[in-house]
């Protein structure tokens, strides 16, 4: 039905587009240059990046492995129509465009972060967060949804982490929705439901298929948990998820057993407001204009969120602030071979190979690896169960998946500079000259050997393809600030340098 409408949004928008009307060309090409790494998501990764006259996106690289072809394709085609539409609660995308391994969408810049970190940052800023600060947030995101809706565009995902503050002043936040319309693409080559277990409605557990009110369905959740102080993070499992496999997550998404009694209290309108957003049949459930003309929305009450309500979201907000913070030291400090060794040395102390060690010994492996001791006793403080035990296993392959996305990025703008002819290929002596260079962590004696490594054709030529298998399988590419220098604003909210 959904697609039936996608249709005849084309046609009133002058005729179906093909994948090929989005432009090709990589992102040094484009102009872009890589700062750093924003945040990731399931359907790819956030970049901070300054075009040529020194002015800041985010860049959304979407890798085309990872998704169905097809499908990902007329997406990226609608965010292509997306660039003529505007609304101030939705990421205003400025540019599409692709190469062989990804699509790139430039976006507007956000420095406040998603809503799984919001608690921690407004309160180091001294911000009361109460039922009217909520409140605003809340509307914002249904005047998103509302929009989105209206354009004929679900969102599918809608979570905390695809939430996001648009300035990093966080007393008068304005929100946007990030990764409209995606989820679909993203998980159609899979068997089962589209999104993200715990946000998933009802009927589309029953029947796979997405409706507008799903996300309707899935805000209520997000909104829930806010108010109840049970952000997920990987400690904090959602009110609706389970430690288990899909199946369980269905019987949990199926059964809607929603802890009602631990809502604020003295928030009843805030209660009510949720039960119909929660309804099991969508079709009680409001629309986002409906939904926004509740009387929570109305009223004029401020109650203070419980002591332990706030106690709790900023508890799991500051723990995905430190889990955040010990993945960008690492990826930040360490090449790719290196962050192999990490992975390596963990897995040599967890002599019971459960995927757990005791801090004591995560904080030397942390330590070798160039990870700041506060950093590391804050995150091994946080992220120890009742044993004293840290699971590894999560954080070494986010690290490990973030370099290697992040490697393949800078091997191809590294590859294209040689590729001065646009050949896709490069000679034994550019591939040379590329391994002594910055670029290239290794002394002088492993060049020839490196050399050696790569299968050169009988021309003497090397793809981009095969380059790059080549050079990740060895792992000894350097961060990028040590070839380029980038400079970040005052208001960024990460580490301000570049992996």
């Amino acid at each position: 039905m959904f697609r039936t409408i996608l249709r005849q949004k084309r046609k009133e928008w002058g005729g179906r587009k093909l994948s090929g009307d989005v432009p090709y060309m990589g992102l040094r090409e484009a102009g872009y240059t890589v700062d750093r790494e924003l945040g990731r998501g399931g359907q790819g990764v956030m970049y901070l990046c300054t075009n040529e006259e020194s002015e800041r996106y985010c860049v959304k690289f979407f890798n085309k492995e990872d998704s169905d072809q097809d499908d990902l394709e007329i997406i990226m085609t609608e965010y292509a129509l997306m660039r003529e539409l505007s609304h101030a609660n939705i990421a205003k995308t400025y540019e599409v465009f692709q190469d062989s391994k990804f699509f790139y969408l430039v976006n507007e810049p956000y420095f406040g972060g998603d809503l799984t970190k919001l608690a921690k940052r407004a309160h180091d800023q001294g911000v009361w967060m109460s039922e009217e600060y909520f409140r605003g947030i809340f509307h914002q995101c249904l005047s998103g949804l509302e929009f989105l809706h209206s354009q004929a565009i679900m969102h599918c995902d809608i979570k905390e982490d695809n939430i996001m503050v648009v300035a990093s002043d966080l007393e008068y936040p304005r929100i946007v929705l990030i990764d409209f319309g995606l989820a679909m693409a993203f998980s159609s080559r899979h068997r089962g439901c589209a999104g993200t277990p715990g946000y998933i409605p009802p009927e589309t557990w029953e029947t796979t298929w997405w409706y507008p009110r799903g996300d309707i369905f899935s805000l209520g959740i997000t909104i829930f948990q806010i108010m109840i102080g049970q952000v997920p993070n990987g400690d904090v499992l959602g009110i609706l998820q389970t430690e288990g496999e899909r199946e369980e997550d269905k019987a949990a998404g199926l059964a809607l057993q929603l802890p009602w009694e631990s809502l604020p209290p003295k928030m009843p309108d805030l209660k009510d407001l949720l039960a119909c957003m929660l309804h099991r049949n969508m079709e009680q459930r409001p629309s986002a204009n409906m939904a926004k003309q509740h009387a929570w929305f109305a009223a004029d009450s401020d109650e203070s969120l419980p002591a332990e309500t706030l106690a709790a979201l900023l508890g799991s907000s500051a723990a995905e602030c430190l889990r955040e913070q010990v993945v960008y030291e690492l990826a930040f400090k360490n090449n790719l071979k290196e962050l192999r060794g990490l992975y390596a040395d963990l897995q040599g102390v967890d002599r019971s190979n459960r995927g757990k060690v005791p801090k004591q010994l995560l904080l030397p492996v942390f330590s070798r690896h160039s990870v700041k001791a506060g950093s590391a006793h804050a995150f091994a403080e946080r992220a120890a169960d009742a044993n004293g035990e840290v699971d590894y296993t999560a954080i070494a392959k986010e690290v490990l998946k973030l370099k290697e996305n992040y490697t393949v990025q800078f091997l191809q703008d590294l590859f294209q500079e040689l590729d001065t002819d646009g050949a896709g290929r490069l000679s034994e002596a550019q591939v040379r000259q590329l391994l002594t260079s910055s670029a290239v962590e290794c002394d002088g004696d492993d060049v020839a050997g490196m050399i050696d490594e790569v299968p050169f054709d009988d021309e003497g030529f090397v793809s981009f393809s095969t380059f790059r298998d080549t050079m990740l399988a060895d792992g000894r590419i350097a961060r990028r600030s040590r070839v380029e220098r980038y400079a970040c604003g005052p208001e960024c909210p990460h580490l301000c340098v570049a992996m």
